[in-house]
Formats: structure tokens, C-alpha cells, sequence
């Protein structure tokens, strides 16, 4: 085995790093979760409004910030929301229906999916999880198409 050169110290190279850090100042106190909240979002009916104002979501699932503000919080009175898991927030409200092999979708309940488009971008499907227990429970083949 060849013997490695010695190691020569840079002493401008850590005199300019020394100097450096001399320079960056305080440390900066750790963020704390609601530091890293957006302070203005986008609802769902393209207002753009406070975050602290937008009301609490929670599916007894996941809590998150719902995406309507107080002024439209009532248009998706009596649909079923579809709610991302990932990223905790609606994604789709659907009128009460039937859907294939006897899943209801029902008024004014949550529903969880594992993805959306905003947190996934190139999502294609997604999976609605209650959907998956329903066909589990029943011993109904899972159809991803369905």
C-alpha cells in the first residue's frame, strides 16, 4: 500500500472560512410549524385570503386547513369531500352517489385518497382508502378502475 502524501493545511483557506462565520451573525431561532405555514393562501373560490383565516379541517383522520374561506365554506354544503392524506387538505367534494359494487359516497362525509396533484405532480390515479376497506370487508376483488 503507497504511502498518502501529507496533508498541508490551507491557512488562507480557513482564515477566509473563520472570517466568514465571524460574519454570518446570531443563529437564527428554529421554526416552529406555523412559521412554516404560507401567510396568504389561495381559496377554493380563487380569493386569496389569510391563513390564520381559513377555518380548521379535521376528518378524524388528518388535520389540516380546509381550502374554502367562511364565505364559501357553504357551496359544498351536502356533498362528500375527497380529502389528500399526504398533504391534508380537500381535493374534491362529489355529489352523494352509489358507486360501483354498493360504495355509497354520502352527504356531508370525509373521504381519504393517498395522493392529489399537488402533492404528487404527475399523478395519474389515486386510490380513495375507504373505498379499499369497503371492498375488503365485503371480499370484493379491488378494481383500481372502478
Amino acid at each position: 500500500m503507497a504511502e498518502e502524501p501529507p496533508i498541508t493545511p490551507d491557512y488562507d483557506a480557513l482564515a477566509q472560512m473563520v472570517q466568514a462565520y465571524g460574519e454570518m451573525g446570531p443563529p437564527k431561532p428554529p421554526a416552529t410549524p406555523l412559521d412554516l405555514l404560507p401567510s396568504t393562501v389561495m381559496c377554493a373560490c380563487n380569493k386569496v385570503v389569510e391563513a390564520t383565516d381559513m377555518p380548521a379541517l379535521d376528518t378524524g383522520v388528518v388535520r389540516g386547513m380546509d381550502n374554502r374561506c367562511e364565505g364559501c365554506e357553504n357551496l359544498n354544503k351536502g356533498m362528500a369531500t375527497l380529502v389528500c392524506v399526504r398533504c391534508k387538505t380537500p381535493v374534491m367534494w362529489l355529489e352523494p352517489h352509489e358507486a360501483s359494487a354498493g360504495f355509497l359516497f354520502e352527504a356531508d362525509k370525509f373521504y381519504h385518497t393517498d395522493g392529489c396533484p399537488g402533492c404528487k405532480p404527475n399523478l395519474e390515479k389515486s386510490t380513495i382508502l375507504e373505498q379499499i376497506v369497503f371492498y375488503r370487508k365485503h371480499d370484493i376483488p379491488y378494481d383500481p378502475e372502478s
